[in-house]
């Protein structure tokens, strides 16, 4: 059979090479997977804010308080 000769310089490069292409492929998985936590937590943020009341509601809550009285009588201090 015939004898393939491969010099170390060849060897060195495929094995850097390959490295990097390894490296290359997880930090894209990485970047990938957090691009999608990003979009989750906007999908969250969304649906929080479709479901909290309005500004007239918050008002209308604020206004008309259950059990509560509105009015407290201020008296000035009198000094004798």
């Amino acid at each position: 059979m015939a004898r393939i000769m491969v010099s170390q310089r060849a060897l060195a490069t495929t094995a850097v090479l390959t490295c990097l292409i390894f490296l290359v492929q997880v930090l894209m998985t990485n970047m990938a997977s957090a691009e999608r936590l990003l979009k989750d937590k906007e999908a969250e943020t969304l649906v929080k804010k479709e479901m909290s009341p309005g500004y007239i509601v918050k008002m209308i809550h604020f206004l008309f308080q259950g059990g509560k009285s509105s009015y407290e009588p201020v008296w000035p201090v009198s000094y004798h």
